[in-house]
């Protein structure tokens, strides 16, 4: 079996896999970029009572996450989110973290 092409990440971004359209609001226009949204839902334990929530994030190539900005406007599922952070992890991935207007 071949080593995969760490350099190539359109098979990794492909749309009839997981990566669905992220719409980014930007002052010159809105672009469209493909990434893999997760919604993951956690449950942390504070005493005796237990507080849940949701952590939304979107995954993609540094190289489209490059234009994406603490406090833009994403649309992602007719939904809209706030940037947190955005987080490179150095092989040539990005995960940026979302929130509503609340967290910022």
């Amino acid at each position: 079996m071949p080593a995969p092409d760490w350099e190539d990440l359109t098979a990794f971004f492909n749309a009839d896999e997981f990566a669905i359209d992220i719409i980014v609001k930007l002052p010159d226009g809105d672009v469209t970029l493909k990434g893999i949204f997760d919604d993951a839902f956690f449950l942390a334990e504070i005493g005796e009572a237990d507080l849940s929530d949701t952590q939304p994030r979107i995954t993609l190539p540094t190289k489209d996450a490059e234009i994406i900005s603490r406090k833009d406007q994403i649309v992602v599922h007719n939904t809209e989110y706030f940037v947190l952070e955005n987080k490179p992890d150095g092989t040539g991935i990005s995960i940026v973290t979302l929130g509503t207007h609340y967290d910022l």
